[in-house]
């Protein structure tokens, strides 16, 4: 089992993996942005091309490697994040065709939870944590952008049974962790149901 966490920078993805995945049970893994040094030489000198495209490999080489390990994990952020990234930025055509190969590449989460955060509190916690690489890339005009961007895909992802919004402040994280032991049974069974429909027809 995968699933990741989804959001806004600032949405309190750090914050709240370690607890929600005490919660349900499952290991976790985070961004490990704080002690990669290629990750502070690109976001120093480099370009959002090359931030998205660097996170898009790094996510999905992690991914990878939970899956290897076996048991769930619970982890923060997947390739198709870097796609927003690159989206809400005005990536090019090549960059954006460079991260979406390592998104089908990459293991496909069960779920995805998006945590729906506020502008105004995304850029509050994004001060009082004070990445200055981060405060100095990221700007408010980017992080709107980036929220328009992620409503929109959670829309279509919710349709498709992919991905379950949950906002910010709208439960706690004993109450987040059984609504997603829930929403992954309803699907569970959905897909059973759907199975034996098909089976029927192919039959019939």
């Amino acid at each position: 089992m995968l699933i990741t966490l989804e959001g806004n920078i600032g949405a309190g993805k750090s914050t709240l993996l370690p607890e929600l995945a005490q919660e349900l049970g499952f290991q976790y893994a985070d961004e490990n942005v704080d002690n990669d040094s290629m990750f502070a030489s690109i976001m120093a000198a480099g370009t959002s091309e090359q931030i998205n495209m660097y996170m898009s490999r790094k996510l999905a080489e992690r991914n990878l490697e939970c899956v290897r390990k076996g048991g769930d994990w619970l982890v923060e952020r997947c390739p198709s994040s870097s796609l927003l990234f690159g989206m809400a930025a005005g990536n090019s055509d090549e960059a954006l065709n460079t991260i979406f190969r390592d998104v089908v590449h990459s293991p496909e989460p069960d779920l995805h939870v998006y945590i729906r955060t506020p502008l105004n509190v995304c850029l509050k916690r994004m001060r009082k944590r004070g990445r200055p690489s981060e405060l100095e890339f990221y700007d408010k005009k980017f992080l709107r952008k980036l929220e328009d961007v992620h409503n929109d895909w959670a829309k279509v992802g919710e349709d498709l049974h992919k991905v379950l919004t949950v906002d910010y402040d709208e439960m706690s994280i004993q109450d987040l962790a059984t609504v997603i032991k829930m929403y992954l049974k309803m699907k569970r069974v959905l897909g059973n149901k759907y199975e034996k429909e098909q089976a029927l027809k192919s039959n019939a």
